[in-house]
């Protein structure tokens, strides 16, 4: 075969495939092939071709590339005369919508720093679907369908015929609000080669808009204002937001250990509130030892002025320690919550007692928070979180005091405090 005419055959192929893409795209044209048993004419099968052909005789692939051909005249015919689709009211509405789609983001190749993405979702006026996804070199653009149940769900059947890909998104809808500014939903994907499932947060924009695919993260706080700052929030967790199915095969009796792993890394405390946030935990207010908490909570309550008199304008601090009153448990909840959105979290732990910030310490380090515990000696256990030799990760620093009189102590743990603050606005300033 001479360079000419495998030039030619290669432009015969881009024409055909051309013409499959704006028909439909290959998974109806596979569908249809796979019904009049028409094999070997995948996308996949095509790009094999095309890198064998200086091997191939020219009559061989003559042959072959005429049975593309004359299997894509065949399926427009079967297109055309094909009945169109029907849509239901509330589907008609969807019709001629464009989309940012946010979830969460594990960056390739390690997939271990905390960002989110924002890919475009395009629904045509006959009710095609194309998906642009951000463009790493390893997430597959989308081509499919959409269609709404009566149980008032949105689903979307997305499909890349090359790699295999598949994607499939479900939002719920108000029917009464159709097409509504913001959907929740789910998706379950093998686009990389494994299943992956989270959550989505579907945002209508303008048709005259251009939109494209991104990334996000709070090393980027510029970036990060073209994203709403409720979206932002939604997405705060990586644990609340993304799902990587284990690729191994686990025996009945080993099925635990597909739960197991490292410690989650620092990185992974993902995206946070508009302002960093300052979570101080304390062991409450005692009856038993009324004045030594008393003096504690005073320099506590000065501590923290001194902080908001110095960063109020960058960070927000959030303090519960020493309360009166009883939480109910919703109440209590919503304090954990925090923990959630919080940049740095800060334990004062001067005397040994049973605690609900022990508990706020565990939520911290689950999350993997920044994490600065200032406790005397006097109060640490043998083991645990609070001992120095079974703290594993630098986000994770203990400070021990020993006889030093509280004043030292607060001027110590205040000094400190401002130091990891410094660090958290170096790589997320005010607004990330």
């Amino acid at each position: 075969m001479t360079a000419q005419e495998e030039e030619a055959f290669k432009k015969r192929i881009k024409q055909t495939r051309g013409i499959i893409s704006l028909n439909g795209g290959f998974g109806e044209f596979i569908t249809w092939c796979r019904i009049n048993q028409h094999k070997g004419l995948g996308n996949s099968s095509i790009t094999k071709w095309i890198e064998a052909l200086p091997q191939w005789p020219v009559d061989q692939t003559e042959t072959k590339i005429s049975r593309l051909e004359k299997a894509v005249e065949d399926y427009l015919v079967f297109r055309i005369n094909k009945p169109a689709r029907r849509y239901n009211d509330i589907e008609e509405r969807f019709l001629n919508t464009q989309w940012y789609v946010y979830f969460y983001y594990p960056e390739p190749p390690h997939e271990t720093k905390a960002e989110f993405g924002r890919v475009v979702i395009n629904i045509s006026s006959k009710g095609e679907i194309t998906l642009q996804n951000i463009h790493d070199g390893v997430s597959p653009g989308y081509i499919g369908e959409f269609r709404v149940t009566r149980s008032n769900l949105l689903i979307f059947d997305l499909t890349e015929e090359e790699r295999g890909a598949h994607l499939h998104i479900k939002a719920n809808i108000n029917p009464g609000v159709v097409p509504s500014e913001v959907l929740l939903g789910a998706f379950l994907s093998n686009g990389r080669f494994y299943i992956s499932s989270g959550t989505v947060v579907f945002e209508l924009r303008e048709n005259h808009e251009k939109l494209y695919p991104a990334t996000f993260s709070y090393y980027d706080a510029a970036k990060m204002e073209e994203v709403h700052l409720y979206i932002r929030q939604y997405l705060t967790s990586k644990s609340l937001n993304y799902l990587r199915v284990p690729d191994k095969v686990f025996l009945l009796d080993k099925l635990a250990d597909a739960r197991h792993g490292p410690p989650a890394p620092s990185s992974t405390r993902f995206i946070e509130v508009r302002k960093p946030i300052l979570f101080i935990s304390a062991p409450t207010y005692s009856v038993e030892d009324e004045k030594h908490y008393k003096e504690i909570y005073s320099k506590t309550k000065r501590l923290i002025s001194n902080l908001e008199n110095r960063y109020s304008d960058k960070i927000d601090i959030r303090f519960y320690g020493f309360r009166m009153e009883h939480y109910n448990r919703l109440e209590y909840q919503n304090v954990l919550g925090e923990i959630r959105q919080t940049s740095l979290f800060c334990l004062i732990y001067l005397t040994k007692a049973v605690s609900n910030a022990l508990i706020e310490l565990g939520m911290a380090y689950g999350y993997a928070k920044n994490i600065r515990i200032f406790a005397r000696e006097s109060a640490l256990p043998k083991q645990g979180l609070l001992r120095h030799d079974s703290i594993t990760g630098s986000h994770i620093i203990l400070y021990k005091f020993f006889d030093e009189p509280l004043e030292v102590v607060f001027r110590n743990i205040q000094r400190n405090l401002e130091i990891s603050i410094e660090q958290i606005l170096k790589i997320r300033p005010v607004g990330g």
